[in-house]
């Protein structure tokens, strides 16, 4: 066969065969194997399983038959990570206090809500993080220090009754089995819950260091040769608490009116490594579940190129950033450069399914694939753009498409379904305040005590559930979801 059918036929016939069958024919003969080998063989199947466009499919070193078997090869689905490097909707409490930053709502966790105390409609621009986010970690060994202190306080702090006996015999009456069920119990508290406790705790061992005091339940198991090392350990977690900035911990974050931007990601954009890591989107999570003042009424998720591969000004997008805060950093111009686009543009403002249906049949945003009602939820999926359609927008500088639209409606009492492993409160009556959702048209503020000028949006969690994946030199800026 190989001596009467020339390239272009081989290419014809085994354009039908599956990636296995494909493969194998690769042994047959080195003729069949360099057919094979062709990338214009395996920019389709990759489009076709895994929704990914490759545009420079002939680029100088490419192989789409090794990008193939990479992704089919890849691990199965987890958490995704996704770093806010920007909001126009700043965060409650801002801009010295960093406790509702943007980012927590992409953390793979319930540890932490994002509040923004911005305008009714906020855009936050997020980058995907290889796998092992190093803020992630940092912000693991700070909770993992936290409730290694605390739990010998919270044990009789919150345990039944007739552990102690006050604060002057409160080291003497701990029973210490109860320190790990303690423990288990803090390992479910927010973040905000966890450090103010040992705050409590931390300022009362500063004034009483001599004495039996609950704050000396921080250094309960210490040897007494290793307090002093063990107090500059307590000094260190209170500044990092205190000042929300430096030591990686929370993101150091500039601030022009309530546009907030995180200038340590800022300088991973562009970076090589940064643009060549993609990701395979399985599922999207949304969850308001939480004690919140304004929770989350309706959202849409836009994914698209890495901004550092996107036009760096893209038409329209100049007279627009000026209201942003500076645009003199070109990373930041790229960054927003994906708020501008004009599909994140015509879901501004869509708070109703009939917006969002009119916006489609106008032609400012993709065909509905799919759309769906649940018990308190609307949602619609958007079809992918065809190469057309895609070509098009880039030809322009835009790379960016819609995925998903969804809007809360009515109060109810439901689980944590669906959220991440170990979202859930241990104590039972942490989990009954997880269950209380609040109806997104109750503006709380006022029964909380929020002096904020405008009502919040407040989250708990965006997951996106997939697969991240480095792609080989040579494809960074080529690859466009569809």
């Amino acid at each position: 066969m190989d001596h009467t059918l020339d390239a272009a036929a081989l290419h014809a016939i085994l354009s039908h065969l599956e990636p296995r069958s494909l493969c194998s024919c690769s042994l047959a003969s080195s003729t069949l194997a360099t057919v094979v080998n062709a990338n214009s063989l395996w920019q389709p199947l990759l489009q076709q399983d895994f929704g990914l466009y490759i545009q420079a499919a002939g680029s100088q070193g490419v192989d789409l038959q090794s990008t193939y078997k990479q992704l089919a090869s890849s691990k199965a689905a987890h958490a995704l990570r996704f770093a806010a490097v920007y909001t126009d909707g700043g965060c409650d409490g801002m801009p010295y206090d960093l406790t509702y930053w943007a980012d927590h709502a992409f953390q793979p966790n319930c540890y932490s809500p994002h509040c923004s105390d911005g305008k009714s409609d906020i855009s936050i621009v997020a980058l995907l993080q290889p796998n092992g986010c190093e803020l992630d970690v940092q912000l693991a060994q700070h909770r993992q220090y936290l409730v290694a202190r605390c739990a010998p306080a919270a044990a009789l702090l919150f345990g039944p009754p007739g552990g102690g006996g006050g604060a002057g015999g409160a080291a003497a009456g701990l029973q210490l089995q109860s320190v790990p069920q303690a423990a288990a119990s803090l390992a479910g508290w927010s973040s905000v819950g966890l450090e103010r406790l040992f705050m409590d705790l931390y300022q009362d061992l500063v004034l009483h260091q001599q004495g039996s005091t609950w704050g000396r339940l921080l250094l309960r198991d210490v040897p007494a040769n290793q307090v002093p090392q063990e107090l500059l350990k307590l000094d260190a977690a209170a500044q990092r608490i205190e000042a929300r900035q430096g030591h990686g911990l929370y993101s150091s974050v500039q601030q022009a009116a309530r546009h907030m931007y995180d200038s340590k990601q800022l300088e991973w954009v562009g970076q090589q490594d940064s643009s060549r890591t993609t990701a395979l989107v399985h599922e999207v999570a949304v969850s308001r579940v939480g004690h919140f003042t304004c929770p989350l009424a309706a959202g849409a998720l836009l994914l698209g190129q890495h901004p550092a591969a996107a036009a760096t000004a893209a038409p329209g997008s100049s007279s627009s950033s000026s209201a942003d805060g500076s645009t003199s950093n070109p990373q930041l111009q790229q960054v927003l450069a994906l708020k501008h686009d004009p599909a994140a543009a015509a879901l501004d403002g869509a708070n109703t399914l009939d917006q969002v249906l009119s916006a489609v049949a106008a032609g400012l945003l993709p065909p509905v694939l799919q759309q769906g009602e649940g018990t308190g939820v609307q949602w619609v999926e958007f079809a992918p753009l065809d190469a057309a359609q895609r070509e098009a927008r880039a030809q322009r500088g835009w790379y960016m498409r819609p995925v998903v639209w969804f809007r809360f409606s009515t109060p109810q009492q439901a689980p944590l379904a669906g959220m991440p492993d170990g979202a859930a409160a241990t104590e039972p009556q942490q989990q009954q305040q997880q269950h209380d959702v609040i109806d997104v048209d109750e503006d709380k503020m006022h029964e909380y005590d929020d002096p904020a000028e405008e009502p919040n949006i407040d989250v708990q969690c965006v997951l996106l559930r997939g697969v991240a994946v480095q792609l080989q030199q040579g494809l960074q800026g080529a690859v466009t979801l569809l």
